[in-house]
């Protein structure tokens, strides 16, 4: 029988922002938006939050979502997200017609929308095994300067001399914003992560592609969703 899963890992140590995934947003925890969202899309089967944390561990239950408790050695800075989630699917014996989404709690703009519209375009796109969400870089990346001691100097200097760090003539690049990982799980054991040889990007514009890491980040989103508060209630 296959399966849908959202994986929602939410470690307790953090350093930008100390316990970051329960810091308030909007008058509710960060973790809190990402499960509004993957409850908002509907059709996960099962939406599991992965902690070591109990004070999150207690966070996601009183909000109705599954919990699973991480062994110490996935919650360290180094731990990666595809581990917890390749340890998850082991664990839970989960098969592999079935599909996985990473759901990351540092993108509390994401939408319920934006991961159907993401997974709709896994489905639809012909040969694709996985999605990512993407959005353009603010700026190409042949922009960058390098320091070199008390200077800077062109990270890219061939760009530079070419004339192709003019925004007008730079390549559109886009880059992943951490809001949505999605795979069949045999793609993903076989990848052993999102990015496949056919991972399709799902787009999603700057303002809800806001990656929670440092206190400005917090800011900016908490400032963003009273916005769209206020949109809603018109």
């Amino acid at each position: 029988m296959t399966s849908s899963i959202a994986v929602i890992p939410a470690r307790g140590g953090s350093k930008g922002i100390p316990r970051k995934n329960l810091a308030p947003l909007a008058g509710r925890p960060l973790l809190a938006h990402t499960v509004d969202a993957a409850k908002q899309y509907g059709r996960f089967d099962h939406i599991i939050v992965s902690t070591e944390d109990e004070e999150i561990a207690a966070l996601a239950s009183s909000l109705g979502i599954e919990v699973d408790h991480r062994p110490p050695q996935l919650a360290t800075d180094l731990a990666k997200a595809v581990d917890v989630v390749r340890a998850l699917l082991e664990a839970r014996a989960v098969p592999e017609d079935g599909s996985v989404a990473l759901l990351p709690p540092t993108s509390p703009l994401r939408t319920g929308l934006d991961i159907q519209r993401a997974l709709e375009l896994l489905k639809g796109t012909a040969g694709a095994t996985s999605v990512v969400s993407v959005t353009e870089y603010e700026f190409p990346p042949t922009f960058a300067l390098a320091r070199d001691g008390e200077f800077v100097r062109p990270a890219f200097p061939e760009q530079y001399a070419s004339g192709k760090s003019q925004r007008g003539e730079a390549p559109a690049l886009l880059r992943p914003n951490g809001a949505i990982y999605a795979a069949s799980v045999l793609e993903f054991r076989r990848a052993g992560s999102f990015l496949t040889a056919r991972t399709v990007g799902y787009s999603m514009p700057p303002e809800r592609s806001i990656d929670v890491d440092r206190p400005f980040d917090l800011l900016l989103a908490d400032l963003l969703l009273s916005r769209r508060a206020a949109t809603e209630r018109g």
